[in-house]
């Protein structure tokens, strides 16, 4: 496993908890764009880390991380406003790569929503990052009500 599973197992945790609580087709609150900071900024790896997050409304410096969430599944997101799907996400990298070159050296993709023709698209990016030395982690999220997992994906 890669240097940050505890982080996409700690979002999936988390909403988990949201499946368990809340119950959102049928009226709960669901996970909110908004939410994804607080989700993740518990995790142990991430207490005294700066990081850059999409999506996210706070916009500024480079770090040395970038972390991407893509969660679009109905089961657990009530309204879909500020969350961005894979193919929307990996534009995000893409203009982070550059803008934040050199600067950000971690790559961490959370989703969970896998889209082959988007990751294809943008491929020659990922590995454009990955020649420069730099370190990219896709993680792929399955959660329903009975079951959790967290999927390694490389390209």
């Amino acid at each position: 496993m890669g240097e940050f599973i505890n982080i996409a197992e700690s979002l999936a945790d988390s909403i988990q908890l949201v499946l368990d609580s809340e119950r959102v087709p049928d009226g709960g609150r669901g996970i909110e764009a908004d939410d994804l900071e607080i989700m993740i900024d518990g995790v142990g790896q991430l207490k005294d880390q700066n990081f850059n997050l999409y999506p996210s409304l706070f916009h500024g410096e480079c770090f040395d991380l970038a972390v991407f969430i893509s969660l679009i599944s109905p089961s657990y997101i009530n309204k879909r406003k500020g969350h961005l799907n894979l193919r929307q996400l990996m534009e995000k990298l893409v203009q982070h790569s550059f803008s934040c070159y050199p600067t950000t050296t971690k790559y961490l993709v959370i989703t969970d929503n896998w889209d082959p023709k988007a990751v294809h698209e943008w491929g020659s990016i990922q590995e454009q990052i990955i020649n420069q030395g730099k370190m990219m982690e896709i993680y792929l999220l399955s959660i329903t009500q009975r079951s959790r997992n967290v999927y390694s994906m490389s390209f």
